[in-house]
């Protein structure tokens, strides 16, 4: 799902990402208008329930201008219980997005927190969660007692779906697959792979329509004739009105008579009656209920796994074989609470399965004191805290990572532990850390940032001499450490102590820029040498000259509007330092800076993108007693208030800049 004017610049880019994650297929539709038949809508809709997950990459077209994705789309995946993925795509749209879609929670690869789960940690999880793997299939596959082969023309998929829900309205079918070939993977041999089908399976059935009667179709040429020539049941039903003197006389005539009795729709009992009589001897066995069994039976219907999808038992089957203590269903419970895989989005459901899953690890790690059991533990402490985190409940959040901690301790020396054990404390503290500061507890937020970074500096100091991913991500887990030190100190006006943070945060993605050269961390080091700045008007040039540097460098290299566009930044903040130096340059910058923020609003006509030029406009207005400008930043602010109502920045931006107006006329 999205909006037209952003296919072009985030397709691709998010493809690559989930791609890189997961073994799957997209499907995606460009649009070429907006209106469509009646006939080709149904087709459309048809199509979209098949879908598995609809990603929506969140930009402030999306938001802010009508489309198919948010006036379609969205509402019928909210509707037919398919999960969503919001992932947002640039900076500043939490409010409006919040307004437009509700509660529904989103990843965001603009922050980068090493507190909390990493965006591409979860996007993992969450496709993890949703899309179901090879091994879990094939679980899946091995727990039906058997399998009935669906002949249909792709015409008429729809009336397959029918057929396949008719056979298993009857109880004795529920565990009972059917084999049709949408499952036919890439490079599999076609005729060989519908000829094994056939041989494994219990019963014949075809989907009868005048479709199935026209010259030289596969099912009548092929599928039908093998099943008779094996000696295979055939089960036909008329989901359609068909002509039946013309159905006779074609399957005897392709392979022999007599051709099967043809079952009307209607007749359901005389359905149930051929399906008992083929299968009989699955019918009388023993219900398998089995939690392990009845949890990968409930799977197959959710994803639709060799049976038409059936929200409601599949909730049934998973729910039960989690009440009977199955923790992987318990997992599953959660997970779909939490995307709205075919139920509807509920997190304080999920709240309570993941309670449920945080009580039972506890158990057995008290029992075993093992260590990978400690590790589990922690893990789902980590996402309970997670999880009231993006509910807002700040207080319940931080009992559990206090809970969290406790467990960490123990781990970090335990004699089993491994390579990731002395993360846990640092990642913990910083997390308790964080939450005091949003509570307003300033004594505790300082105590466990400053335990954090003791951690993170052994940490760094042991993984000095270890493999170079793992003193990477040591390195710059110790300078977010430093940076949310710095910020907590700046907030509580202790300059002094603020800037030495961000200085040694600055020396630590200077020495990872200089090591490895990605962008990532070039970036990194020019936003530091800017939080540097900021502190110290004394010093501030030379930051700031070599965070130009750095994105001037960054610019040539990428030749994109985003690298150009952080360039822009650097111009701007320039700008400000010369503002009461040397007008001259200062007026040099600001226009470099306008120049390329307003090639950026024309192109992207992004929310942010609009605020940081109203800035400069704002700026330079203010420096040379320029009226058209200082009425461009006055008229972009009131328009942007107007759009993001719930976020009073851009009101403030509007009345200053309807202030130096004033003082300028009179």
């Amino acid at each position: 799902m999205y909006h037209p004017d952003d296919f072009d610049r985030y397709f691709e880019e998010i493809s690559d990402e989930i791609l890189t994650i997961s073994d799957c297929a997209i499907a995606y539709r460009r649009y070429k208008d907006d209106v469509i038949s009646p006939a080709a809508q149904a087709q459309y809709e048809a199509e979209l329930e098949e879908m598995r997950l609809f990603i929506l990459p969140i930009t402030t077209n999306l938001l802010t201008r009508p489309s198919r994705a948010l006036d379609f789309e969205f509402e019928f995946a909210q509707n037919h219980n398919i999960p969503i993925l919001p992932l947002m795509q640039e900076a500043d749209l939490e409010d409006l997005f919040n307004k437009k879609c509700g509660d529904l929670q989103y990843l965001n690869k603009n922050i980068r927190d090493d507190t909390s789960i990493g965006y591409e940690e979860k996007l993992k999880k969450f496709l993890d969660s949703v899309l179901i793997t090879d091994g879990l299939c094939d679980c899946v596959r091995a727990a039906f007692e058997a399998y009935i082969f669906l002949g249909y023309r792709k015409i008429d998929r729809k009336y397959a779906q029918s057929l396949m829900e008719l056979i298993h309205q009857n109880d004795f079918c529920r565990d009972i697959a059917i084999w049709y070939d949408e499952f036919i993977s890439p490079g599999e041999n076609f005729n060989n792979s519908i000829r094994k089908a056939i041989d494994d399976c219990k019963l014949f059935t075809l989907t009868v329509t005048p479709n199935l009667l026209e010259k030289g179709n596969y099912v009548l040429k092929k599928e039908y004739p093998y099943a008779v020539t094996t000696g295979k049941p055939v089960l036909a039903v008329e989901m359609h009105p068909t002509d039946h003197k013309q159905f006779e006389n074609q399957l005897a005539e392709e392979a022999g008579p007599p051709a099967p009795n043809l079952i009307e729709l209607q007749n359901h009992s005389r359905v149930s009656e051929m399906l008992l009589e083929h299968l009989v001897e699955i019918a009388k066995k023993p219900r398998n209920n089995d939690p392990q069994h009845n949890f990968f039976i409930g799977l197959a219907y959710l994803n639709g796994l060799d049976v038409e999808r059936d929200a409601d038992r599949a909730l049934n089957l998973i729910r039960g074989a989690a009440e009977a203590g199955l923790v992987q269903a318990a997992e599953k419970l959660a997970d779909m609470y939490h995307n709205g895989e075919g139920v509807k989005r509920d997190y304080k459901e999920e709240l309570l399965w993941l309670e449920w899953l945080v009580e039972e690890s506890k158990a057995k790690y008290d029992r075993s004191k093992g260590y990978y059991d400690g590790v589990t533990y922690f893990g789902r402490l980590r996402r309970m805290g997670e999880a009231l985190l993006d509910l807002m409940q700040l207080k319940d959040a931080l009992g559990v990572f206090e809970v969290q901690l406790a467990v960490a301790e123990t781990l970090v020396t335990h004699q089993e532990a491994d390579d990731f054990a002395p993360y846990y404390l640092p990642l913990t503290h910083k997390a308790i850390g964080r939450i005091c500061n949003s509570l307003k507890q300033k004594k505790p937020a300082l105590t466990h940032l400053k335990k954090a970074l003791v951690a993170a500096k052994s940490l760094s100091k042991s993984m000095k001499n270890h493999d170079e991913r793992g003193y990477h991500k040591s390195r710059t887990l110790l300078a977010s450490c430093y940076h949310e030190l710095g910020d907590t100190y700046f907030l509580r006006y202790r300059f002094g102590k603020s800037k030495h943070c961000y200085k040694k945060q600055l020396s630590i993605r200077k020495a990872l820029a200089e090591i490895t050269g990605t962008v990532e961390d070039r970036r990194a080091l020019a936003i530091a040498y800017d939080e540097v700045a900021d502190l110290s008007s004394y010093t501030a040039k030379g930051y700031y000259e070599k965070s130009l540097a750095i994105r001037e460098g960054l610019a040539k290299e990428l030749k994109t509007l985003d690298a150009r566009y952080d360039l822009s930044i650097s111009y701007s903040c320039l700008g400000d330092f010369y503002r009461l130096l040397d007008k001259d340059k200062a007026r040099k910058l600001y226009t470099q800076a306008l120049k390329i923020q307003e090639e950026y609003v024309r192109e992207r006509n992004t929310i942010h993108g609009r605020a940081v030029l109203a800035m400069t406009y704002l700026s330079f207005g203010r420096m040379a007693k320029d009226k058209p400008m200082l009425e461009q930043a006055y008229h972009i602010n009131r328009a942007l208030a107007e759009q993001c109502s719930d976020n009073r920045y851009y009101a403030k931006r509007r009345d200053e800049a309807k202030k130096e107006l004033d003082e300028l006329d009179s």
